[in-house]
């Protein structure tokens, strides 16, 4: 991700998906050359609910020059020009997340998004997006009737931030992207530059020193190595929820 690589975790729930892009982009934040920004998709509602956290989270010098280039594009309804406005205050305002603004932004978020990306690629401090539980943000949008092509056109727009690393990403979802694919007709092509990561298994040695520092940080005096051992050796997997 440091070299504007993106990659994707996709895997059953309380496999640690969200716990590694956590301590990834906790690293991120102790250097001076990248600014993350975590975003849970679960439960948002579309592209505003999303451009929201997005914009709060943004260094506010690039934000100043998104919002600037907005306001710029011209052909923009008044209403939404109005959001937009908005967010180039000191203290931006969430956008509401009502279903008028959601199709307002849907409707041009091609366009506003191209601006996102023009911007991000020439800035010296690179936005790395950690998204979190993406293919729900979508398949609950689309139960909600909005259409394939609508939800196309979103994953297509992340796809070209992440062009030339403007803006590398880390994707995880308990549902992985093929499941859109075959169900709603969802286009195959658009997380395929992403590199999947799997969710290795602890080693049995690495599954013993991680039960023993839970035991030590809830100061339970009676566990000891025999009693690692043998949860170790009767778990069914050695994926740290599990254990």
């Amino acid at each position: 991700m440091r070299d504007g690589g993106s990659i994707a975790l996709f895997g059953h729930r309380r496999t640690g998906k969200s716990s590694i892009m956590k301590e990834a982009a906790r690293i991120f934040r102790g250097g001076k050359d990248h600014h993350p920004i975590e975003i849970d998709l679960e439960g948002r509602s579309g592209p505003a609910a999303f451009a929201s956290k997005l914009i709060e989270e943004i260094p506010k010098p690039l934000r100043g020059k998104i919002v600037t280039s907005w306001t710029k594009l011209g052909g923009l309804p008044p209403a939404l020009l109005k959001l937009v406005e908005g967010f180039g205050q000191k203290s931006p305002s969430p956008l509401p997340t009502d279903s008028k603004t959601e199709g307002l932004m849907r409707e041009y978020w091609e366009l506003l998004s191209e601006t996102v990306y023009t911007n991000a690629k020439d800035s010296k401090l690179k936005v790395v997006l950690f998204l979190d539980e993406l293919p729900y943000f979508c398949e609950e949008q689309i139960m909600k009737g909005v259409s394939v092509a609508e939800i196309d056109t979103f994953l297509a727009t992340l796809r070209r931030w992440r062009q030339s690393g403007a803006i590398p990403m880390a994707i995880a979802g308990s549902i992985g992207i093929r499941h859109l694919v075959r169900t709603y007709g969802i286009r195959a092509d658009h997380l395929n530059d992403l590199t999947p990561i799997t969710i290795e298994a602890l080693t049995p040695s690495d599954a013993n020193e991680m039960l023993a520092a839970l035991a030590a940080h809830k100061q339970i005096g009676w566990w000891n190595v025999e009693l690692g051992k043998a949860v170790v050796d009767g778990a069914p997997d050695l994926i740290p929820s599990y254990l």
